[in-house]
């Protein structure tokens, strides 16, 4: 006789019920430990982030206005979420300017965080091979200059 379950469908015994228990709580646990790590690399990864952007943008952290300072904290953060990293920051910014001729914002940046992975140019390849040169003239200088 069934009390309110089909026949068909039989009742989980005491071991099975504590096993989806068990289960219930691990999913519980871990979820809350990941969220609470992921909280904590965003706290320590913004700062990262920060500092790369005002690096690889040319930012003197000094001389920052109020509206900079803001557009670098969102920019940040955002890129910390998805798990930016400075050389990640370094290489894209390098990969916008290939694309569009000019150095990014960090809003900009952002916004175009996913497409610039690879780098997308826009420019006559008489244009390009002129940004390049200049680039490559650019790390030049700044690898001699570290070297004296």
């Amino acid at each position: 006789m069934s009390v309110g379950h089909p026949q068909d469908i039989p009742t989980p015994s005491a071991v099975e019920k504590t096993r989806l228990e068990k289960t219930r709580q691990d999913k519980t646990n871990s979820g809350n430990s990941k969220e609470l790590q992921q909280i904590d690399n965003v706290k320590t990864d913004n700062k990262v982030v920060f500092k790369a952007l005002c690096d690889t943008l040319q930012y003197d952290m000094q001389g920052l206005t109020a509206t900079s300072r803001g557009q670098l904290n969102k920019a940040s953060k955002e890129l910390a979420e998805v798990g930016a990293t400075p050389h990640d920051i370094d290489v894209r910014a390098k990969n916008f300017a290939l694309s569009y001729g000019w150095k990014p914002t960090p809003m900009a940046l952002v916004k175009h965080w996913a497409s610039m992975s690879q780098p997308q140019p826009k420019l006559s390849p008489k244009e390009l091979e002129k940004l390049q040169s200049n680039m490559r003239r650019a790390n030049e200088l700044d690898t001699w200059v570290e070297d004296e």
